[in-house]
């Protein structure tokens, strides 16, 4: 057999393995480089979970800088090498080799800044008390992991891949200001476990916390709703407008999220996990249950509804954490909300108006900081300079 026939078989056993059926394939109709980039994410979640114990190390001892080292050069690997790829036409296999390439160099780069023996050992003691936390704690993340993997595991197939996109983008653009959040939720609760004990101080820093993160986000999260139509039909493409709705209805979720979570963050701290279980069990259950209906009826939009109206519920957080605390949760958000919508209105106004490239664009965003800011100052000054010092001290 000559060399032109070996390789004529070869392709066509390469074709062959291509086409081979698996559930993965049928199920979300995906192709060969689609079913590896589901395997290589995988892979890269394992290698992420051996990160955990050394992160937690750092973040005990308030080692941040190398835990944003870490996170740095994740970003970087990540952007820089899918980039790269995206240019070089490798298509959906430069997602593949960026994700495993960014999960490596983090594992290994973490247990350098970190050295942190591995190996098995158990400790009677201390392992029953840590598991009576524990325990409803993991699974308190694994309920969040099922309640946020609906969409890619279930609605993936009824909505399709356009469905999909709008449902992420929409997403996207909604919950990006909880990443604020998210880090001063890193510093709050090590912060509210050593106040456990002096219900009235604790108290007052959960107010305060909710203040801060409301200051932060609020008016990014409204900010981003003022420009979004004038950003979409101007700058960005005409073709997300049909996910614009589903924005204003995750970013609801958002403005609830700011308050449930800062909460959940208080009773997890305090030692009331079982009750943020019960939480987690019931918005689980919610998302499960009424995301296929709504979205069957709705279409793509069904996913924002469901997590419209299930947003209201965090509603109970408060009644919850007032068992335990003193706190007026309304006092703490008022400013920030009101602030917030003032400049929002405003900004939307101005956008529509001259909003037309990323110059206006600029214009109208350092507008709507100047407006927030005023309204903060007048209403809030005390607070707000106390907040800044704070900051530039840490």
């Amino acid at each position: 057999m000559n060399k032109t026939k070996i390789k004529k078989s070869y392709d066509i056993e390469a074709i062959k393995w291509n086409q081979l059926s698996t559930p993965e394939r049928e199920f979300y109709h995906l192709n060969n480089d689609g079913i590896w980039l589901i395997r290589i994410l995988g892979f890269s979640f394992f290698l992420t979970s051996l990160k955990v114990v050394p992160s937690v190390i750092l973040e005990r001892n308030l080692k941040f800088k190398s835990l944003v080292t870490v996170e740095v050069v994740e970003t970087l690997v990540f952007n820089g090498l899918l980039i790269l790829l995206v240019l070089q036409n490798f298509g959906i296999w430069s997602f593949s080799i960026a994700a495993l390439s960014r999960s490596m160099m983090g594992t290994v780069l973490i247990y350098v800044l970190a050295p942190t023996p591995v190996g098995f050992l158990i400790k009677k003691n201390a392992a029953k008390k840590l598991l009576s936390f524990g325990i409803p704690y993991q699974l308190n993340s694994m309920l969040a992991l099922l309640k946020d993997r609906l969409v890619p595991l279930v609605i993936a197939r009824m909505v399709g891949p356009m469905g999909i996109g709008y449902i992420t983008w929409a997403q996207a653009m909604a919950f990006l200001p909880l990443e604020i959040m998210n880090i001063v939720i890193r510093i709050t609760f090590p912060a509210f476990s050593r106040l456990q004990d002096d219900k009235e101080i604790l108290g007052r820093a959960v107010e305060k916390a909710l203040f801060a993160t409301s200051s932060m986000v609020y008016p990014a999260l409204f900010g981003i709703g003022a420009i979004l139509p004038s950003l979409v039909i101007y700058i960005v493409s005409p073709k997300w407008q049909p996910a614009v709705p589903s924005f204003y209805l995750f970013a609801f979720s958002t403005f609830w999220a700011v308050i449930s979570t800062t909460l959940t963050n208080t009773l997890n701290a305090t030692g009331f996990i079982k009750h943020t279980l019960k939480l987690m069990i019931m918005w689980t259950a919610l998302t499960w249950v009424l995301t296929p209906i709504l979205v069957y009826y709705y279409g793509f939009i069904g996913v924002g509804i469901a997590s419209f109206i299930i947003s209201f519920t965090s509603v109970i957080t408060i009644i919850l954490v007032k068992r335990i605390l003193v706190i007026n949760v309304l006092d703490a958000i008022l400013v920030p909300t009101f602030g917030s919508l003032v400049m929002a209105v405003a900004v939307y106004f101005v956008s529509q108006i001259f909003v037309r490239n990323i110059f206006t664009l600029c214009l109208a965003i350092l507008l709507g900081a100047l407006i927030y800011f005023s309204i903060m100052f007048i209403f809030k000054r005390n607070m707000l300079l106390e907040n800044i010092q704070k900051l530039r001290n840490a």
